[in-house]
Parts: C-alpha cells; sequence; structure tokens
C-alpha cells in the first residue's frame, strides 16, 4: 500500500501579514499627526484671535460714561479658576481669567454647567479601554474612536501613544469647549 502525497503542508508566509499590519499602523498614525497638526492650528488661530480681542478690550476707555463696566466679581473668577485649574494647561489659565473678567454673570453660570472632563480619568480610560477607542469617543472625537475600533488600537500601537498624550488632549478639549461658550 502505497501512500500518495498530493501537496505538501508547507506553513503560511507571515512576512505579507507583517507588512499589511506595518502599512495599516503607518496610517493610522500619520492621521493622528495630521488631525493634531491641525488641532494645534486651530488652537493657535483661537489664540491669537482671543489676544486681539483682549486688546481691543483694554484700548475701550470707560471713562465717558458714568455707568460702571459689567462684570464678574474677582472672587468668583478666583473661585472658577481653583476649582478648574486641573482640567487646564497652566498657561491658559490666564487666558480663561481675561475671557472671564468680559462676561457678566449669566455667561459664568452657563460655563460653570459645562461638562468638563477630567484628565486623569481620560488617562485611566485610555489605559484599560484604550484599544477599543473608548477615550476618543469620550472627547468627541468619533471617528477617530471608530477607527481606534476597527484596528484594536492600531495593533496597540496607537493605544499605547494615547496613554501618553491623554492628559493633553484633554486638557485642549476643555480648552475649546471653555472658548466655544464665552464667546
Amino acid at each position: 500500500m502505497k501512500l500518495v502525497i498530493l501537496f505538501q503542508a508547507t506553513p503560511p508566509n507571515p512576512l505579507p501579514s507583517l507588512l499589511i499590519l506595518l502599512v495599516i499602523t503607518i496610517i493610522i498614525i500619520s492621521i493622528v499627526r495630521y488631525h493634531n497638526k491641525k488641532r494645534n492650528h486651530d488652537r493657535r488661530e483661537n489664540r491669537l484671535l482671543i489676544e486681539q480681542f483682549i486688546q481691543q478690550s483694554k484700548h475701550n476707555d470707560y471713562s465717558d460714561f458714568n455707568v460702571k463696566k459689567s462684570g464678574i466679581d474677582s472672587t468668583k473668577i478666583e473661585f472658577f479658576i481653583a476649582t478648574m485649574s486641573d482640567k487646564f494647561h497652566s498657561d491658559d489659565l490666564l487666558l480663561i481669567r481675561s475671557r472671564l473678567e468680559a462676561l457678566d454673570d449669566n455667561r459664568l453660570i452657563m460655563i460653570q454647567s459645562i461638562d468638563y472632563k477630567k484628565p486623569t480619568t481620560i488617562l485611566i480610560v485610555s489605559f484599560f479601554l484604550g484599544c477599543f477607542g473608548i477615550d476618543r469617543f469620550i472627547l468627541g472625537e468619533n471617528l477617530l474612536g471608530i477607527l481606534k475600533l476597527i484596528t484594536c488600537g492600531g495593533f496597540f500601537v496607537w493605544a499605547i501613544i494615547d496613554c501618553f498624550t491623554a492628559l493633553n488632549r484633554t486638557r485642549e478639549y476643555n480648552i475649546n469647549k471653555f472658548l466655544q461658550f464665552s464667546v
């Protein structure tokens, strides 16, 4: 009895699969970099506009009017900054103070009611659930969250990178929310 071997099983070559994974990871990282550059550019533009607004408001002369310049009590501003200082970059606190000084009490109540995200909470979520993109969904970055979910955190590379950038991304999200509602 002779056994006829029609074909010989050879192990599959893992090189094409690894190359595909590498290409997908590079594409994801480039998308994230582009998104971060765009966000930083928008943030710089917002800061320039805010600085122009502050300079214009400083040059306004209220001495011709008998009416007191409307604004928020300084203790309320100090309280807001003291309670929210961990949710913003330290260099944004001066900008926040100047924006609050130009607002009235009704706007302050609205700004205090905004749901600011805690950076440490996003860091913990990013560490444990980052491969599913939950941290991106929480910060309102739905497209990146879906990409991260589909690729299982960019094959864990993207998830690891996001663990290191979670605090900064959360603080940028908070300042953008503040600027959106303090106009």
